[in-house]
């Protein structure tokens, strides 16, 4: 990939990107086939172990997710005419 923006002092400008999502299930049980999905692959690969960081990114569960979206929806409403 390549970012859509002039290059900066120690960031290039080329990089490479995967991703493993899974829809539907609630389980964290899902995370865990998701992440052992992606370090399967990466093996795979020939990537060697230690070589790639792990970022897990969560917003909790339902009652989590459903208190974050009106968190957003109220930052973002005054900033309406702000965005794209």
């Amino acid at each position: 990939m390549f970012r859509y923006e002039r290059p900066q002092k120690g960031r290039q400008r080329q990089f490479h990107q995967i991703g493993v999502e899974a829809f539907g299930e609630d389980s964290a049980l899902a995370d865990v086939d998701v992440i052992a999905c992606a370090a399967q692959f990466l093996r795979a690969a020939g990537v060697p172990d230690g070589a790639v960081a792990l970022h897990v990114n969560s917003i909790g569960d339902g009652a989590d997710r459903a208190r974050y979206a009106e968190a957003l929806a109220g930052h973002l409403k005054p900033r309406r005419d702000e965005l794209s």
